[in-house]
């Protein structure tokens, strides 16, 4: 399983698709749809689409109690914990290293964002920047490698 990770903003950035919208806790991405299957207009998947929503389900129960350092002062509900393939659908690391059975000798592939919101607060270009929440991050890490852990299970 080859992971590719990143971390987020807490909301889109004015210079990126969705601007302003909240992010959920922790995209999931495969290159596919909302479900994890393959888009017709994007080819095949970098993980099959049955894996990515298991591994969506494992993420939001070890994250579901989790929340962000700073109310989102825009949306008086929390964001999603789990979506897949919003606000990103995976990129050229997924693409390039991962295939969805594993042809090739590439294996699947999933992309992972983190929000930042979990671990800095709401920063965004003009807000100062400020250290990262060092307990949170070890926190995030244990959950991640937890998370790790039982998708690699689902593999064949």
């Amino acid at each position: 399983l080859l992971l590719d990770c990143h971390n987020m903003a807490q909301r889109g950035p004015a210079a990126y698709a969705f601007a302003g919208a909240a992010r959920p806790l922790i995209c999931l991405a495969n290159l596919g749809d909302e479900t994890g299957e393959p888009r017709p207009d994007a080819g095949a998947t970098t993980c099959p689409g049955h894996v990515l929503r298991a591994a969506g389900e494992i993420a939001a129960d070890l994250f579901a109690d989790m929340t962000l350092l700073e109310p989102d002062r825009l949306s008086p509900s929390p964001p999603p914990i789990v979506m897949l393939n919003w606000p990103f659908v995976g990129g050229a690391i997924i693409r390039h290293y991962g295939h969805s059975t594993g042809d090739g000798g590439r294996p699947p592939a999933i992309m992972v964002e983190v929000n930042r919101g979990l671990f800095v607060g709401d920063q965004e270009a003009r807000t100062p920047i400020r250290p990262p929440n060092l307990a949170r991050i070890a926190e995030i890490r244990q959950r991640l490698y937890r998370w790790a852990t039982a998708v690699v299970k689902l593999l064949p």
